[in-house]
């Protein structure tokens, strides 16, 4: 790989992760209106579609410290939205359960997110018409 070529991929990577981080302030903005963050968010959302979530997988999962990621289950937990269960086959496990009112939670996000889910829908859709039609020729 040429210095050019590498100076491509790397921005590349910026602009990805400048669309990301516009992205995120964009989904805070409407996660407001349920009162979520970001981050609160991921982690109800992953854990509604990973039963049995232990929170070293979640933390691995979201590429957050442990730290981080427990201190936001414990605001989750408070907030009555996750339960912490001890695993039976394994008692040192701790998994995460998703409640009733954290499904209600999640249901809503959705809702408000919405327009934002839209809108990237329309760009990977736009992006692999682009790609097929480069492959094509």
């Amino acid at each position: 790989m040429t210095q050019q070529d590498t100076a491509a991929s790397a921005s590349s990577l910026a602009l990805f992760l400048n669309d990301a981080a516009g992205c995120a302030a964009q989904a805070s903005e409407l996660l407001a209106g349920c009162s979520l963050t970001v981050d609160r968010w991921r982690i109800l959302e992953l854990a509604t579609r990973h039963a049995g979530l232990t929170m070293s997988g979640l933390a691995t999962q979201l590429g957050m410290p442990s730290s981080t990621a427990t201190r936001i289950v414990d605001h989750l937990v408070a907030d009555g939205a996750l339960h912490r269960v001890v695993d039976r086959a394994d008692r040192r496990r701790v998994l995460l359960k998703v409640t009733d009112r954290g499904l209600t939670v999640v249901s809503q996000a959705l809702q408000h997110l919405e327009p934002l889910e839209a809108e990237i829908r329309a760009l990977i859709e736009g992006e692999r018409r682009s790609t097929r039609r480069r492959t094509l020729v």
